[in-house]
């Protein structure tokens, strides 16, 4: 089963009330194998600041995100689709599979799949949490240095409310 499988059967078990488990309850069992590659950040309209950002991701790109928008890490023609995304994972409920790639500060190109899933917060707030997966190894000692999405198009995960329409692929 690959990194992301392991996630979603995780997020899956996790204890909730509806179709989203709470913040709360996922911090409280936090999966070993996947946590240094999960990120959570909130959706607050146009910004998704970051709440979490694992050990093995923060290496991978060499600084603290934690309190960073997330969608301050992509290329700015890509943002509007990526802030898109993730509010609809949480207006929807729903989860995502994507793809992207980042180029390294070696040169070297790094393809990565992920998933994103809901977690609610308090006061009907919501939050996501997406594990990355390196689909080809980091060489030791590099990082990454620009981060994109992918031009293939997502695929919306259905967690119990359907999925949103289909969308045009990242440009």
């Amino acid at each position: 089963m690959s990194l992301c499988e392991i996630f979603f059967e995780h997020w899956k078990s996790i204890p909730r009330t509806g179709l989203v488990p709470s913040l709360g309850d996922y911090l409280d069992r936090p999966h070993p194998t996947t946590q240094p590659w999960t990120v959570i950040f909130d959706v607050e309209g146009e910004h998704l600041p970051m709440r979490l950002v694992g050990t093995l991701l923060t290496g991978a790109v060499g600084v603290e995100l934690k309190g960073i928008n997330a969608h301050d890490i992509y290329p700015e023609h890509q943002r509007a689709d990526f802030v898109r995304r993730h509010r609809l994972i949480t207006s929807h409920p729903c989860g995502m599979w994507s793809y992207g790639s980042a180029k390294t500060l070696k040169g070297h190109g790094i393809e990565m799949k992920g998933i994103a899933l809901p977690l609610m917060r308090e006061a009907n707030q919501l939050s996501v949490v997406r594990v990355i997966e390196l689909l080809n190894p980091l060489v030791p000692g590099d990082q990454f240095t620009q981060v994109k999405t992918d031009p293939k198009p997502i695929t919306w995960v259905d967690i119990g409310a359907g999925v949103p329409a289909p969308s045009p692929a990242a440009t």
